[in-house]
Parts: C-alpha cells; structure tokens; sequence
C-alpha cells in the first residue's frame, strides 16, 4: 500500500511541474520578426519592456459578440 502511495504522489508530482512549465510558456511573449532589427540595433526596447504589467481588458455590457453579420456602408461604387 505505501509503495502505491509513493507512486501516484511521484505521478502527481510530475504532472504538475510538466504542468507549470507549460503554463509558464504560454506566458512568454515572442518578438515579432519585423521588430527584430530595431531591437538588436536598440532603436526599440524588447517585447517584454513594451508590453503592460496589467494589460487593460474590456468586459462587454451584454456578453461576448458573435463572429460574422453585414457590414453595411463601407463600399464605393464606381
């Protein structure tokens, strides 16, 4: 009994660090390709310096809207 015990506390173990780690990867920011330059070059500090500590959200007043719908009077005729 306490060698299963030990043995599903290791698998719990391990699932949540792999957990953590993936967790802590979705959290990085990458630099996009087109800034690269003028990073290296200092002209514009690095991606994590650019971004918000607390990024500013926006709560809808009556829920998420849907995709799709007529987008009407943006046309010229010619």
């Amino acid at each position: 009994m306490k060698r299963i015990n030990k043995l599903l506390i290791i698998t719990i173990g391990i699932l949540v660090i792999t957990s953590l780690v993936g967790f802590a990867t979705v959290l990085a920011f990458n630099e996009n390709p087109m800034f690269a330059e003028k990073v290296k070059k200092g002209e514009l500090p690095p991606v994590e310096e650019r971004l918000p500590k607390e990024p500013f959200v926006v709560t809808p007043y009556d829920g998420i809207g849907k995709y799709g719908g007529t987008l009407r009077g943006i046309s010229i005729s010619y």
